[in-house]
């Protein structure tokens, strides 16, 4: 019979991995599934798939099995997308 040698696990902290503070979200940011954001952006699940691998989408963590986006992420993530169409969008009429 082979004996094992316990371990004790060390669980990462926010010192750890270079975070110095945490921002507790508001009460009223309600969490998404990307089954509601897809709806809220009028995309495919499979696109934010898709934007989540490429890390290009709106930001989201892991509960447990599932993907959650918190709605201002999403707005945040939305508002940006319109500020880079705009300044491609001027950049591209100002050279004709």
């Amino acid at each position: 019979m082979t004996t094992r040698k316990r371990t004790q696990h060390h669980r990462a902290t926010h010192e750890d991995i270079g975070i110095s503070t945490f921002e507790a979200p508001s009460p009223d940011d309600k969490l998404l599934t990307i089954a509601e954001v897809a709806g809220i952006l009028r995309t495919l699940v499979a696109s934010l798939r898709y934007w989540r691998h490429l890390g290009t989408g709106p930001r989201n963590f892991r509960v447990g099995r599932g993907i959650r986006y918190r709605h201002s992420d999403v707005v945040v993530w939305l508002q940006d997308q319109e500020q880079i169409d705009n300044v491609g969008a001027h950049a591209s009429s100002s050279r004709h």
